[in-house]
């Protein structure tokens, strides 16, 4: 999952939708694994059930779905030919 935040260019986490989905997700059995260029700290206090990753590379690496949910200038930038290269491919 990329963002967390409840806006881009913040570490605020409160009634963010954003990790509230995270949360869904994994209540639901996925492995979740989070990234958010600011709010990561502050995520994990909150939700310590989750796992979060210090780069985008190292979120999307393998991945089966990627959810882009804050949209941070560097996420919006994601050239999809480098990101298709990361996740898993499919079956």
């Amino acid at each position: 999952m990329l963002g967390l935040s409840f806006k881009p260019h913040s570490d605020d986490v409160r009634d963010s939708p954003a990790l509230d989905v995270a949360v869904q997700l994994h209540g639901l059995g996925a492995d979740v694994l989070a990234h958010d260029p600011k709010s990561n700290e502050n995520a994990q206090a909150k939700h310590p059930q989750l796992n979060y990753s210090e780069s985008i590379a190292a979120t999307i690496q393998d991945a089966e779905l990627v959810v882009l949910v804050t949209e941070w200038p560097e996420f919006v930038a994601i050239d999809p030919v480098w990101a298709a290269g990361l996740v898993r491919p499919p079956p």
